[in-house]
């Protein structure tokens, strides 16, 4: 399809096409984060030397944009169609505890305070003998996950995510096709033009107001 077709593309307003939009979009979420996790599992992950500043700032920000990011599409306050732990997956051994134990990390993130996530103590070194003052010292401790095995799990946790979210595509397409064939072509014309709303005085809206504040494209653009 060329782009002028691509520009008079009609939004139908069905149900079915919302949801599918929000799966598109979390699939793309999902898919950002696997390959995240993949990257920081093999090159930034906590066996990065304390020393090496770089990978360790590049490890922390993987793995807090990763867990956010993931976490986010269960989250039914900020999704109008999340994700269900338990329909995702139905059979994933001890997938409860593993994702409170995510959500508590999201918390953290989310509101800046990270909580045993993020630690740090200033503290004085002493002759074990004397008590004599020796030094001041500090201990700063940033949480950035933990062995491989828990990295594995990690991965596939968000793989059959993505899985489950691609076969729910599949369906939703399905039935998105059928309903806007069932739309006579005379209403068709009808339809206001699909459009979203880019630039920086679109950020300040939540999603739900930019939804609703859609209207058809100018003459012009007809």
């Amino acid at each position: 399809m060329d782009e002028k077709a691509l520009a008079l593309m009609r939004d139908t307003g069905l149900p079915v096409a919302r949801e599918l939009a929000e799966m598109l979009l979390t699939r793309a979420d999902i898919n950002n984060c696997l390959i995240s996790l993949k990257v920081w599992s093999e090159e930034f992950s906590s066996a990065v030397k304390a020393d090496d500043e770089r990978g360790h700032a590049i490890g922390v920000s993987l793995f807090r944009d990763v867990v956010t990011q993931f976490v986010a599409c269960f989250d039914g306050d900020t999704n109008t169609y999340p994700l269900v732990v338990e329909e995702v997956y139905p059979d994933f051994e001890g997938i409860a505890v593993t994702f409170r134990r995510l959500r508590d990390l999201r918390k953290s993130y989310a509101a800046h305070r990270y909580g045993a996530a993020r630690q740090g103590v200033v503290g004085i070194h002493i002759d074990p003998t004397t008590g004599r003052y020796l030094a001041r010292g500090g201990i700063l401790a940033t949480y950035i996950g933990e062995g491989e095995v828990v990295h594995q799990r990690l991965i596939a946790i968000v793989e059959q995510a993505l899985g489950f979210v691609g076969a729910r595509i599949v369906e939703l397409e399905g039935r998105f096709e059928k309903e806007a064939l069932a739309i006579p072509p005379l209403d068709r014309l009808k339809l206001p033009f699909a459009r979203v709303t880019p630039g920086p005085e679109a950020l300040k809206k939540s999603r739900g107001e930019l939804m609703r504040g859609k209207e058809p494209a100018p003459d012009d653009e007809k």
